[in-house]
C-alpha cells in the first residue's frame, strides 16, 4: 500500500538540531525516519542507523565533557532556548 492509499498526500517531518551540533547528525535522521515509519506504516531496518546515532551520541558528550568552555556554551544556549516564548510550538 503506497502513501496515497492511505489517504496522505503529503508528508512533511522535521527535526530540531540545535545550533552547536552543526554536523550531520544521525540522532536527528533516526528519529524522523522512526516517525515516517510510524505515520506510513513502512518498514525500514534502521539497526546501523542506531549504531551510528549512539556513536554520535558518545562522541559529542565526551567533547563536551572534556571542554568546561563548551560545557557552559550549551548551558547558555539552552538556557536562552528554554526562556524565549517565541519558538514554534512544535518544538519541544
Amino acid at each position: 500500500m503506497n502513501s496515497g492509499e492511505k489517504g496522505i498526500e503529503a508528508l512533511s517531518i522535521w527535526g530540531h538540531v540545535p545550533s552547536y551540533l552543526n554536523t550531520p547528525n544521525p540522532r536527528v535522521v533516526l528519529a524522523l525516519l522512526e516517525k515516517l515509519t510510524t505515520l506510513t506504516d513502512i518498514t525500514i531496518n534502521l539497526s546501523r542507523l542506531y549504531i551510528e546515532a549512539a556513536l554520535f551520541d558518545s562522541k559529542v558528550n565526551n567533547l563536551v565533557e572534556t571542554d568546561e568552555r563548551l560545557k557552559e556554551i550549551i548551558r547558555t544556549l539552552e538556557k536562552e532556548y528554554d526562556e524565549n516564548e517565541n519558538h514554534p510550538s512544535y518544538i519541544e
